[in-house]
């Protein structure tokens, strides 16, 4: 086991920085894509924003957020209601089990926004609805 460790050690030693292996496939990066992100990010405009321009962006960030907890604290009887008798997994039964959302709640969210954006986005039962449709859940 320390004569391969050594060996490995070696061989990585020999690549040296940068340097690809006849035997790399393509998935296998060459350090110089880091270079380049580093670079970018030198260069990278760091204006500073107003403050009107930074209060603008704080209120987006809080109303997005407050919206974003107002329908998943609408939707929570939902997920509770989904909840088996048992464990998807391995069958046990009443115990500590949970419900759990097997999708993404946030693309969810993202693909009722883009479905039914302005004024309607605001209507709970109509994101209720849309939710119970769109939803997985499983028991663990």
């Amino acid at each position: 086991a320390v004569e391969t460790l050594r060996d490995l050690q070696a061989d990585v030693t020999k690549i040296g920085r940068g340097l690809r292996r006849p035997a790399d496939g393509p998935e296998i990066s060459d350090d110089d894509d880091d270079d380049d992100e580093q670079e970018r990010f030198r260069l990278w405009d760091r204006h500073t924003l107003s403050s009107s321009e930074q209060v603008s962006v704080a209120r987006g960030w809080l109303e997005n957020s407050r919206r974003r907890l107002r329908l998943r604290a609408t939707i929570r009887g939902i997920q509770s209601s989904a909840l088996q008798s048992s464990c998807f997994r391995c069958g046990e039964g009443p115990g500590n089990l949970r419900c759990c959302l097997a999708n993404d709640l946030n693309g969810i969210i993202k693909t009722f926004e883009a479905e039914y954006g302005g004024e309607e986005a605001q209507n709970l039962d109509l994101w209720k609805n849309f939710f119970r449709r769109s939803a997985r859940f499983y028991t663990v």
